[in-house]
């Protein structure tokens, strides 16, 4: 896959460095090479890819500071100081970036499907390489009995959202409450590493139990069972159901009081596109025409929230039980499906 890729990931990490000015990149170094130490124990199967990335000549350091990308931005958010002097996106820096950007849903009982989880991903195009190296990797499970993997991602990036052949998938939206780590395993190589679990209770435990640096939101759904789990650097709050049901989940903490405090009042974007997503799942279900199509036209009527900042990247819907994903890429009206019997996933 290093070789495949490398050239891609070369690309994008001379953006993303781009973006910060020298004490930013120093910065970041410093926060990859932190974090690849928990990396290495808690998360190996990304760290075993990671490896497998550097036989095409790119480094450890450079894998490490995409895998910790995530963190960097939430660290950038807070702190003008790290960014370059350049500014962009029609005069407004992307350090002013408002938050309240992705949206998602999961249903345990959707019209003949069971299992249907979806979102948006909304980010600032340029410095992902306007989505044109974005892509939807198959990993095929190990002989120990691993699961195979569906995930979109950027490259270089170990995942951003995905599903394995036991019919579990997950779903990542960032929250703040202002919560650092100095050490903790990068948000996407968890999400990576959770897709190696075969059952939703193993995957919640296996989150629950790591060390973060920064604070997000996992959605797991697995056959009738749901768990949200938002994951602070301190804390975590992990909300099930069970049976039919949906759940949804966008930018700001839900379930825990004490972590919607310190994040503050959710931005008027975070709640809307919550509303508008959570109303047009509920009314395709209520008349029974809830299928793939019909979520595919909610994320794609869903208005971005910051339409110049973070439009909307990329769409990923999945059936689990399925073993389908299907992903609207940046400026794509078509949309790609890839499932586990599939062999041109890349």
């Amino acid at each position: 896959m290093g070789t495949l890729l490398g050239h891609s990931v070369s690309d994008l990490i001379k953006i993303r460095m781009g973006m910060y000015n020298a004490r930013g990149v120093r910065v970041w170094a410093e926060l990859a090479d932190v974090a690849s130490r928990n990396w290495r124990s808690h998360a190996p199967v990304s760290w075993r890819e990671l490896q497998g990335m550097r036989r095409a000549g790119l480094t450890q350091e450079q894998l490490c500071m995409l895998g910790s990308d995530f963190e960097m931005q939430m660290l950038s958010w807070s702190d003008d100081s790290l960014w370059a002097a350049s500014e962009s996106y029609d005069g407004t820096s992307e350090s002013k970036a408002p938050g309240g950007r992705c949206t998602a849903f999961a249903i345990t009982d959707a019209h003949q499907l069971g299992p249907l989880c979806g979102q948006n991903v909304d980010e600032e195009p340029s410095g992902w390489l306007h989505g044109s190296r974005d892509m939807v990797i198959r990993h095929v499970g190990d002989p120990d009995g691993s699961p195979d993997v569906l995930l979109y991602t950027h490259p270089g990036v170990p995942a951003y959202c995905g599903m394995n052949s036991s019919g579990l998938a997950v779903l990542n939206l960032f929250i703040e409450d202002g919560c650092r780590n100095s050490e903790g395993v990068p948000i996407d190589a968890a999400i990576r590493d959770v897709l190696c679990r075969r059952s939703i209770e193993d995957a919640v435990s296996y989150l629950e139990g790591l060390p973060r640096i920064a604070p997000t939101t996992y959605m797991l759904v697995q056959g009738d069972s749901i768990a949200t789990v938002e994951a602070s650097a301190r804390r975590t709050a992990t909300a099930w159901i069970r049976g039919p049901g949906e759940s949804f989940h966008s930018n700001h903490p839900l379930l825990d009081q004490r972590m919607a405090g310190d994040n503050g009042s959710p931005s008027r974007s975070s709640l809307s596109r919550l509303d508008c997503v959570g109303e047009a799942v509920r009314k395709a279900h209520s008349e029974g025409t809830l299928d793939v199509d019909a979520a595919k036209r909610i994320l794609e009527k869903t208005e971005p929230a910051h339409k110049k900042i973070a439009p909307t990247m990329a769409r990923v819907v999945m059936e689990p039980d399925r073993g389908m994903m299907h992903v609207q890429f940046y400026g794509e009206l078509m949309w790609t499906s890839v499932g586990f019997a599939d062999h041109d996933a890349e």
